[in-house]
């Protein structure tokens, strides 16, 4: 069979499968009403065992950030979408305040004072002495942290008073003002600091915890559950669910069960992948139980041209580079891939970050039509003879190289796009990256046409992909987040100018800049984001926009009650 009909084959099957998939509308609640949620009604919710309840820099288990989020609190929420929100602290550093002051050799300071009156979950004092035994912790060689960003530009935090605290930070660091800091209790784990053992090993984390978020702990029990109970001094408020239930399964499918048998009310982390939200949506639906709420998440997949010859088509010409984009049918792509639950992209800012408006009406656009992409094909120079190849003036055809690592929603991926520039002329075939081979960078690296990877877009260091200095090169051992070598001084100038400017408006100037350029040159297509999917037991309120984060529902867990 021709490959393209192949392709069309499945595509119309998976799009058989997807025809009941289209999102629920979303009920929101902008402000809270004044009710308390329905008297001696738990909250079930279900994810994995945790190795803690908090203290997210010493696990690496992933799940252990929502734990931290329903027994434990920040001091700022760094999750949505660039702009940082006061949980643990009464406000943000600024300039226009003075609280974020830039010193003459660019080193900054940056002032943060604590919500008044805040506790441990057993009554002590939460002080900024808390603050400084927590970056000491993670900064501690004794110990072994995930990671120490951005605690390891910090030179130094001093308490002003209990409640106020200073941090000097050793140069420019842009989002110094949401230092998202998970503070522990310097009373209890003080005296572990020196003993990697005793403080990796304390009960402290799982039986014995005791934290700052909206659920203390009343039980654990391993293998089974957690059961929290409202904490009436939470920075923001308490609760209005008096009891949590946290029941720990295995993985997506018994967390479905519990669902739709009516034991569990709300899945937690990344439990749920698309195949479950669908047959969620569907049954719940049916049922009218509920809903499955999905929102793009702050990563994506992305598609990178190779500029590392010069003379290649797709390198050298923008109008080729438009073509692929016009070519590809990116909806469609979601529909096969993913029922359509994951959202096609246009540009690399997620939706609903503050600044995606902006950007989304200054980046250039290439909807899918076949007929504009065979346009800018032959003002680009190349022809479309009768055997349905285009040819350049010296009747050599136009190839172009789709490389993607094994698996088999990769490959399938990575075919989709190959039949899609094969149906415009371009003799489009498929490089897979054997699993052996994955982290052979320098292997990787040669690709020619277009790689297929993932991108983190809301991330600090989302802009290296287009920065002269992050090109993989061997004296980087072929490391590098530009992985097509796209030279262009100006989008590095502005993605260097942007790690730099403190001023939120000014950057928001730059990132825009860069992101129009980006979208005309076209070094980088964009494909799809993926998708946070939250199940919305019925009868359960207190959602909104900001609830459907990564981790949103547990960040807001404070905010939810039952209606019925």
């Amino acid at each position: 069979m021709d490959r393209r009909l192949r392709g069309t084959a499945w595509l119309v099957l998976a799009l058989g499968l997807a025809a009941c998939a289209a999102p629920s509308s979303l009920q929101t609640t902008t402000q809270a009403p004044a009710q308390l949620s329905v008297p001696g009604r738990p909250l079930y919710a279900t994810i994995y065992e945790p190795p803690a309840l908090g203290g997210t820099r010493f696990s690496t288990f992933s799940a252990v950030g929502s734990y931290a989020l329903l027994f434990g609190a920040a001091l700022v929420d760094a999750e949505a979408g660039r702009t940082p929100v006061p949980r643990l602290v009464a406000e943000l550093p600024s300039l226009e305040a003075g609280t974020w002051q830039v010193l003459p050799d660019n080193r900054m300071e940056t002032t943060y004072r604590l919500r008044s009156g805040l506790a441990w979950h057993d009554g002590a004092p939460f002080t900024t002495d808390d603050v400084i035994f927590t970056w000491q912790a993670i900064m501690s060689p004794a110990l072994t942290a995930e990671h120490r960003s951005p605690e390891q530009l910090i030179e130094v935090i001093e308490a002003i008073d209990p409640q106020t605290f200073r941090i000097r930070w050793g140069g420019l660091f842009i989002y110094a003002d949401g230092y998202a800091q998970e503070p522990l209790p310097k009373h209890i784990l003080g005296p572990f600091l020196q003993d990697p053992q005793r403080f990796v090993n304390s009960a402290y984390w799982t039986t014995e915890w005791v934290g700052l978020g909206p659920y203390r702990l009343a039980e654990f029990v391993p293998g089974s559950h957690v059961k929290g109970t409202a904490f009436a001094s939470y920075a923001l408020g308490a609760p209005r669910i008096e009891e949590l239930y946290v029941h720990f399964v295995a993985g997506g499918q018994q967390a479905i069960a519990g669902v739709l048998a009516g034991t569990m009310d709300l899945p937690l982390g990344t439990l749920l992948g698309y195949e479950e939200a669908m047959v969620l949506k569907q049954e719940l639906g049916a049922r009218g139980e509920g809903t499955v709420e999905t929102r793009p998440a702050a990563s994506m997949r992305a598609a990178s041209i190779q500029f590392r010859d010069p003379l290649a088509p797709a390198a050298r010409d923008a109008l080729v580079r438009r073509a692929l984009v016009h070519a590809l049918d990116r909806a469609l792509m979601t529909q096969a891939l993913h029922f359509g639950i994951t959202t096609p992209a246009d540009t690399f800012v997620v939706p609903g970050e503050a600044a995606f408006t902006r950007i989304d009406r200054a980046i250039a656009k290439y909807p899918y039509d076949p007929s504009r992409a065979a346009q800018l094909l032959a003002q680009a120079g190349w022809t479309r003879g009768a055997d349905g190849a285009v040819r350049d003036q010296g009747g050599r055809p136009l190839s172009f190289t789709v490389q993607t690592t094994e698996g088999a929603q990769s490959v399938v991926e990575a075919q989709v796009a190959a039949d899609a520039w094969s149906a415009i002329g371009i003799a489009s075939d498929l490089n897979v990256v054997p699993r052996s081979r994955q982290s052979d960078r320098e292997y990787r690296t040669a690709f020619t046409g277009a790689e297929m990877h993932q991108h983190a877009p809301g991330r600090l260091g989302e802009l290296l992909n287009w920065r002269m200095d992050d090109m993989p090169t061997p004296a980087s051992r072929w490391a590098g987040e530009n992985r097509g070598s796209y030279v262009n001084p100006l989008t590095h100038q502005l993605a260097v100018d942007h790690d730099v400017t403190i001023d939120r408006v000014k950057r928001l100037d730059v990132l825009t800049q860069l992101f129009k350029i980006v979208s005309e040159e076209v070094p980088t297509i964009p494909l799809y984001f993926h998708a946070n999917i939250h199940v919305v037991r019925a009868g359960l309120k207190g959602m909104d926009e900001t609830t459907f984060g990564e981790n949103g529902l547990a960040a807001n867990v404070h905010r939810l009650y039952w209606e019925r």
